[in-house]
């Protein structure tokens, strides 16, 4: 009987999914739309079932399916889905976990080091790994966090705008500039951009100040920078946390990141001041395919888990 693999990348703009065999080559992808629990869960649940069913369609054996998806804490039955799909499907595992999880294991790591994984998109987060063992830090969202991202690069330029409007007696080249590219004629305007819209449309017009930055604006420059500032220190807790001995991996994931020079070339000038031991992932691999690592390590009892520090949680017994 034969052995097959699905791994399945859900995201806030589509779900992709992947079919290996047992020696890991790649029989067929599926493309449907979003799986984001914290936007619909009965649409993401749909999407995700078209993409195993297609999957599936057509092949007899054991089949292993490891998830990453989208707000996956927006999930509130997730073992009982788990099951749920197991029987529907004949599927003989399924692992739900988030997005980031999955690109985690995705890192090219052949030599078993620590890894460090810092997304900075729409929002930010970093993950890190180390002995087989998860954890996170930043991913609180826009309202708590997002330092690092899209998101807060135009909310901090926006702000920006504001005082400026608020001061000055006369707009600085930055304001101007920006509020023509946003095609509104005054800063008041702002809020209509912000309010009652999704991050990601909020978000869209880091494009616009990274135009601004490539036109020798200082203002644009030093936002920018701030982002990458931002980024790296995400980097260094993590490092610092992971006690690591020796050298550490660290993967750049995220368009922000990766379409924005300044703040990848500052991101990386931070971390070699700070003295870190790292070497820079730059395969920028498919996070899909960390499914393929996950069903290795679940084989042998080796997969990671996510842990929250219990110890660092207060009572409230203990407060006063």
């Amino acid at each position: 009987m034969s052995n097959y693999i699905i791994g399945i990348d859900g995201g806030g703009t589509k779900t992709l999914g992947v079919l290996w065999n047992d020696e890991s080559q790649e029989l067929k992808r599926v493309t449907k739309g979003f799986s984001n629990f914290n936007v619909d869960v009965q649409t993401s649940k749909n999407n995700i079932e078209l993409v195993i069913k297609e999957l599936t369609t057509e092949i007899e054996g054991t089949i292993n399916v490891y998830m990453g998806l989208s707000g996956v804490s927006g999930l509130k039955d997730k073992n009982s889905y788990e099951e749920q799909l197991k029987k529907k499907y004949s599927l003989n595992k399924v692992l739900i976990e988030s997005d980031a999880y999955l690109g985690l294991y995705s890192v090219e790591n052949k030599t078993s080091k620590p890894v460090i994984m810092v997304i900075g998109g729409t929002g930010s987060i970093a993950y890190y790994l180390n002995n087989n063992q998860v954890g996170r830090l930043g991913g609180y969202g826009h309202l708590l966090g997002d330092e690092g991202s899209g998101y807060h690069l135009v909310i901090e330029s926006f702000k920006y705008m504001i005082n400026d409007y608020e001061t000055n007696e006369k707009l600085s080249p930055f304001t101007i500039k920006l509020l023509k590219r946003l095609n509104i004629d005054q800063v008041d305007n702002i809020k209509a951009l912000v309010y009652n819209v999704s991050k990601d449309n909020v978000a869209k017009y880091s494009k616009d100040i990274g135009a601004l930055a490539l036109d020798n604006d200082e203002v644009a420059i030093s936002l920018l920078v701030n982002e990458g500032k931002l980024l790296a220190s995400l980097v260094i807790k993590a490092y610092h946390k992971l006690k690591a001995n020796g050298e550490v991996i660290v993967a750049i994931r995220g368009g922000f990141i990766l379409g924005q020079k300044i703040v990848k070339d500052t991101f990386v000038k931070v971390l070699n001041d700070s003295q870190i031991n790292y070497i820079i992932d730059s395969s920028n691999s498919e996070p899909v395919k960390g499914a393929l690592t996950i069903h290795q390590l679940n084989k042998t009892n080796k997969l990671g888990e996510y842990k929250i520090k219990e110890n660092m949680v207060i009572k409230q017994w203990e407060k006063y």
